[in-house]
């Protein structure tokens, strides 16, 4: 697990390596639709088939 207290900087380490899954596989960051953000939760990916 990446985050918590022993890693302060965690969330930001986190972002920027969401984003660049997302500009790799073509994934929109203004409308996602392959990796979902829920906020208070984290990530997850899309079910649906588009």
């Amino acid at each position: 697990m990446l985050g918590g207290e022993d890693y302060p900087d965690s969330i930001d380490a986190i972002r920027v390596y969401i984003s660049r899954i997302r500009q790799k596989i073509h994934d929109d960051s203004s409308e996602p639709s392959i990796i979902l953000t829920k906020p208070g939760l984290g990530y997850m990916l899309s079910t649906s088939k588009a």
